[in-house]
């Protein structure tokens, strides 16, 4: 829901800044091509294409080109010294970044459009900041920072000469999903409603079901079961009267998790087997893990085991895919941010470009009207001449340590990739230890048909457990990986057996005793013991930490 609604509201920001802007034709990617390629292009008219540019990048989700051509607005703008446009061009900046997770740089940019905004005493932009500024902290879960922004922007737009609804709306429906992840349910409830009851005076159609299931959610988990039906089922009717797909689709989830909560189990399940297939054929994989572990708890407590394996085994698969998804997701972010990195050192270069080719018109021109002026240019070029050597020292060194910089971030990568891959085998036999647990209690109860393939899936559980080949791959990267770290710890500390130089190195990784004990097959209480020599043998005091004594070290 926060981030329809923030949708809704960056298509209002561009369309009032789109109209500020000469150039008529704003939706073509050609006709803007065009128009940058024209050699009678002002500055200003330039700027303003590229701006457009991005916004139509944006819109087909073509990140890196976006904040690439955004960045060469924003450059110009402040060549120009059009403070105006340039805080709109970081506003924008900072949402195009948010779009890929990016907070950090998102906050950078919208921070500093703020900071220009109240230089130029602009209320209206602003409070259009504080709107921005408090969605993205919310989204990055720093809901406290998030809270005070949004009702600063809030107090903005009650004003009835400033009043907008889709601000209004939207503030406070972020206020709501932020108390409701701090778990201040009565705050949560108030604002949603506020949101709800605006909604609906000024008939936004759209916005009412999610309101009216966010209102729903908060009753549910306050145990109101039947105010929780009330309003799923007023947001279902919101949702057809919209003729919402998705939203129809999740009213009718929600309301099977209100019929579990009830204890009506075959209410449950008739909307639970609805919603599977929609899910299936969108592959929305996070609704439809949650639908199918729901049924599989639900034919458990109705003791049909048969079903509930079969669900069961729907689950395994999904949650497959979910995890490649998440892998596929982050190999696409990681690509997005080298894209992005590359266009803008292409794009440096291309203005360092540009400059060297206005300094070199300006010395002919310079060098056609006297021999004096031949003179000064001389003396000029050899001074430029001095300085391009220092500037090739300096830049050498800059890339010596860059590079430095890169070899640092290229560990610090494989690092977090390692324990990612640690986490993910714990948690893969995490699983498949619960799942074993389940089979034992469902054979327990089970028919004599079912019996031997759930002996089956048990027996090739036991083997994956024992034969785990990422474990075998998990070791041998930890080696590669740590190669260097080795080499030093053995300097430092020579008397350590391999042992302890690996058990040294998933320290440095930042695992628990749970998960190291996992990896190495053994008990949490031997890795204890193992972490309590090895601390001993290093002559380590109790206040002092080993993981980042490890982490330190290399």
């Amino acid at each position: 829901m926060l981030s329809q609604l923030k949708k809704i509201i960056l298509f209002l920001l561009i369309c009032l800044f789109c109209l500020s802007l000469k150039s008529a034709n704003n939706s073509k990617l050609d006709s803007l091509s065009r128009l940058l390629a024209s050699e009678n292009i002002t500055e200003e008219q330039k700027s303003d294409a590229l701006f457009k540019l991005s916004l139509e990048e944006y819109y087909l989700q073509h990140y890196p080109e976006a904040i690439n051509h955004a960045s060469q607005a924003l450059a110009i703008y402040r060549t120009n010294e059009n403070k105006e446009k340039e805080a709109k061009a970081l506003e924008f900046l900072g949402i195009y970044y948010a779009e890929f997770s990016d907070y950090q740089n998102s906050i950078k940019f919208l921070l500093e459009a703020l900071s220009l905004a109240e230089n130029l005493n602009d209320e209206k932009s602003i409070n259009s900041k504080y709107f921005n500024i408090g969605t993205t902290f919310i989204e990055a879960r720093n809901y406290t920072k998030g809270i005070t922004f949004i009702k600063k922007s809030i107090k903005y737009y009650e004003v009835p000469e400033h009043k907008k609804v889709d601000f209004l709306v939207a503030g406070y429906a972020n206020l709501g999903v932020a108390y409701n992840q701090m778990n201040i349910l009565d705050s949560a409830m108030f604002y949603y409603q506020i949101a709800a009851n605006i909604a609906r005076q000024e008939n936004y159609t759209k916005l009412i079901g999610g309101q009216l299931l966010n209102i729903g959610e908060i009753h549910l988990k306050q145990n109101e079961i039947a105010k929780a039906f009330e309003h799923y089922d007023m947001a279902l009717e919101a949702f057809e009267k919209s003729n919402d797909i998705q939203g129809i689709w999740r009213a009718k989830y929600e309301i099977a998790n209100a019929y579990t909560k009830q204890g009506k189990l075959d209410s449950a399940i008739l909307l639970l087997e609805q919603v599977i297939p929609h899910y299936k054929k969108t592959n929305d994989l996070g609704y439809l893990e949650s639908s199918l572990s729901s049924l599989s708890e639900i034919y458990e407590l109705k003791n049909n085991y048969q079903l509930a394996l079969s669900y069961k085994k729907q689950l395994i698969e999904v949650k497959d895919s979910i995890s490649e998804s998440e892998i596929h997701s982050k190999i696409a972010e990681l690509e997005t941010q080298y894209r992005i990195q590359k266009l803008q050192e292409e794009n440096q270069s291309h203005l360092i470009l540009l400059q060297e080719k206005k300094k070199t018109a300006s010395l002919r021109w310079y060098g056609a009207t006297s021999i004096l002026i031949i003179v000064i240019i001389l003396i000029i070029t050899l001074y430029k001449k001095s300085k391009t050597q220092k500037d090739l020292a300096e830049s050498r060194l800059q890339k010596t340590e860059l590079e430095q910089n890169k070899l640092k971030d290229e560990l610090e990568f494989r690092n977090k990739e390692l324990e990612n891959f640690a986490l993910h085998i714990v948690q893969k036999n995490d699983f498949l230890l619960d799942v074993k647990k389940s089979l034992k209690e469902i054979k327990t109860n089970a028919s004599e048909n079912n019996i031997e393939e759930i002996k089956d899936l048990s027996f090739k559980i036991n083997q994956a457990l024992r034969v785990n080949k990422e474990l075998e791959k998990f070791r041998e990267r930890v080696d590669n990986v740590n190669s260097n770290f080795f080499k030093t710890l053995t300097q430092n500390y020579p008397d350590l057996t391999e042992k302890e130089k690996r058990l040294c190195a998933l320290l440095k990784l930042n695992l628990s005793s749970k998960e190291i004990a996992t990896l190495n097959n053994i008990s949490e209480g031997a890795v204890t013991m193992a972490r309590y020599r090895l601390r001993k043998k290093i002559g380590l005091s109790t206040d002092e930490n080993l993981t980042e004594l490890f982490q330190n070290l290399c």
